[in-house]
């Protein structure tokens, strides 16, 4: 139980930071165009 909790975290941190990119890229794309 404890490994899957573990791998879940980092599989979590993985996730998050291409969508924290995107996100970023996303609020630029909207601020250019105003």
């Amino acid at each position: 139980m404890e490994e899957k909790e573990e791998s879940n975290l980092s599989d979590v941190a993985f996730m998050s930071l291409p969508a924290i990119k995107l996100g970023k890229l996303a609020i630029n794309k909207e601020l250019s165009l105003q």
